[in-house]
């Protein structure tokens, strides 16, 4: 795993092989392949890992929490630091992104087994929450849960792909977060006594 994150970070998805990766990692190529079908499989793993680290623990810890919005606000915190955990992942967004039109099965499978989780374990959270009366009810969940997700990642991960260090300390990241949870409370929650 740690030999093909090397790899596609150093050469790019379309210049890495399977033989390459066996290769280097002193492995034998169908030792890969029993654990992964392709090499858009491996990819997906690689970058499953990396994302994995930042989310397991509120993966477990708040699926089941007794205060939803509570829940929902820690979950989102943790997305924030997606691009900041580990230099390889804003790589391997970036290589992702540059190849996403020639390999559309690669961005299905990324989709299915990382931006999916995430966004179920958001409208998980939302639906919980808006059963307690926390979040208003009126916006579509999706929709909800795109907005909240768009605010924790979208403008972190543009910087970060454009090489700029934006929030390079977790006092900065806390504020930007507080700043991102106040706009979303406004709208999602302050909303519920007008329903």
């Amino acid at each position: 795993m740690d030999t093909a994150t090397q790899l596609f970070i150093e050469q790019g998805y379309a210049a890495t092989s399977v033989d390459q990766i066996a290769s280097v990692a002193g492995a034998g190529k169908q030792t890969i392949y029993r654990r992964y079908a392709s090499k858009e499989e491996l990819f997906g793993a690689v970058i499953l890992e990396l994302v994995r680290s930042v989310l397991e623990n509120p993966l477990k810890m708040r699926a089941n929490a007794a205060d939803p919005l509570q829940a929902l606000r820690d979950f989102s915190r943790s997305l924030l630091d997606l691009a900041f955990v580990k230099p390889e992942t804003m790589s391997l967004y970036r290589i992702l992104v540059s190849e996403a039109l020639r390999f559309p099965d690669l961005v299905a499978l990324v989709t299915k087994s990382v931006l999916q989780p995430i966004d179920d374990m958001l409208i998980h959270l939302l639906e919980a929450a808006r059963k307690k009366g926390q979040v208003r009810a009126d916006v579509p969940i999706e929709d909800q849960c795109h907005i909240l997700g768009g605010m924790c990642t979208g403008w972190v991960f543009q910087q970060t792909l454009f090489g700029n260090r934006s929030l390079s300390n977790e006092t900065e990241r806390d504020a930007f977060f507080e700043s991102i949870w106040t706009v979303f409370v406004k709208g999602a929650v302050d909303g519920v006594a007008r329903q």
